[in-house]
């Protein structure tokens, strides 16, 4: 019987714990492990937009991968529409894939080049059996490329053809095929240009208000995070140091980490010169450990409603 979470939660994760064993040998004995996310918690509502920021390797594309499955929690529960997803049958699972899509920073990589972009759209309508016949794919192929603003007889092109803006839109319309009800973004607007990557974020957020959306945004670039946010975690060597509303962390930051972040943020006036030292100056700890390590985890504070804060 599957446990019941936080019905207030569309996506409820409880001490989510990730690590990576580092082995040598023919018999791949370990001989340390990475810890690359350490008893996560947090819950995204429907409609929402949580925001995971931090730097490279502090375990943000871990947790998104973790939840989707592509990972193994070592330990800790991933709830969604009320069920642990670890404990669903195999029928229980096809509907969580269909209702969780993720959407990658590269967007060449994540496209077959060998199919056209027709057969990328279909493939999942097939396989999830969302339609009745040929005529009726065709037709939802042809609503997808419009709602992402794409011309519809684009669909019989091939990767390759089109821009890095273009193919990213695609993988956005890949996601939307299966009428998902949340999409986990790792990092998805990073490689594209700053004219290109608002177009995308507009139309993130105009198919979340649409299409009552939750996402569940991964990402470096905290002037991104501030735009499509509703909420944003910060992450620190796997753990959350601070989460909150949009509102708190950028106008009320507490912790020293998320600090430092903002104020590595470039500000494009060269009369205003930063004081403050960059994240460049400290040297960030290893996430690998030895196998007796014992994690120090971290204790909250809420400093005001629903906005906590590592103790330091």
């Amino acid at each position: 019987m599957s446990e019941i979470a936080d019905s207030e939660y569309l996506l409820d994760v409880k001490n989510l714990t990730t690590y990576f064993d580092i082995t040598e040998g023919i018999i791949a004995q370990p001989i340390a492990r990475v810890h690359a996310v350490e008893n996560l918690s947090f819950g995204i509502r429907p409609g929402e937009t949580l925001s995971l920021v931090g730097e490279s390797g502090c375990g943000k594309t871990t947790t998104g991968r973790t939840i989707i499955g592509l990972e193994k929690a070592t330990a800790g529960e991933i709830h969604f529409e009320g069920k642990r997803v670890t404990l669903q049958s195999s029928d229980e699972r096809r509907t969580f894939c269909q209702k969780v899509q993720m959407i990658f920073q590269d967007p060449y990589s994540s496209l077959n080049p060998r199919m056209s972009i027709a057969e990328t759209l279909s493939e999942p309508i097939r396989v999830h059996k969302l339609a009745a016949d040929r005529e009726e794919i065709d037709q939802r192929i042809v609503d997808l490329m419009k709602v992402v603003n794409l011309p519809p007889e684009f669909v019989q092109r091939y990767p390759h053809e089109f821009s890095g803006g273009q193919r990213q839109r695609i993988s956005i319309a890949r996601a939307l095929a299966l009428d998902p009800r949340l999409i986990i973004c790792d990092e998805a607007v990073s490689a594209l240009d700053v004219t290109i990557k608002a177009q995308v974020i507009n139309l993130l957020m105009d198919l979340q208000e649409d299409l009552n959306l939750s996402f569940l945004f991964i990402s470096h670039d905290m002037a991104v995070v501030e735009r499509i946010s509703h909420r944003v975690a910060v992450m620190y060597l796997g753990q959350i140091v601070e989460i909150g509303s949009r509102e708190d962390i950028f106008e009320n930051p507490a912790h020293s980490y998320t600090k430092k972040l903002l104020s590595a943020v470039p500000v494009a006036d060269p009369r205003m010169r930063r004081t403050e030292r960059s994240l460049e100056a400290d040297e960030i700890p290893s996430a690998t450990k030895d196998l007796n390590y014992e994690p120090v985890l971290v204790s909250y504070e809420e400093i005001s409603p629903n906005h906590f804060v590592a103790r330091e």
